[in-house]
């Protein structure tokens, strides 16, 4: 799987959203990883470590990753960089 988006930064604050129930159908409601701004506040809509906007009114914040997460902003929620696992043994 090629990763595109960003990778999460040392120290950078993170949410986990999803968008609320009837903005999108209910299998569209994907848990993504949003980095939040230092002031705190967005102008305009922020972005997913997948690159997916994200409308802050549009989306509710959770605890902790629950649901079906977005896959790619897992992976970039990592530190290091991707890619294959060392052969074990």
């Amino acid at each position: 799987m090629a990763l595109s988006g960003r990778r999460a930064e040392p120290g950078e604050i993170l949410a986990v959203v999803r968008p609320r129930p009837g903005v999108v159908g209910e299998s569209k409601r994907v848990c993504h990883v949003v980095p939040i701004p230092e002031s705190g506040r967005s102008a305009g809509p922020l972005a997913a470590l997948c690159g997916e906007p994200v409308v802050p009114a549009e989306v509710e914040v959770l605890p902790q990753l629950s649901g079906m997460p977005c896959e790619l902003c897992v992976a970039n929620s990592t530190p290091g960089r991707a890619g294959p696992l060392p052969a074990a043994g």
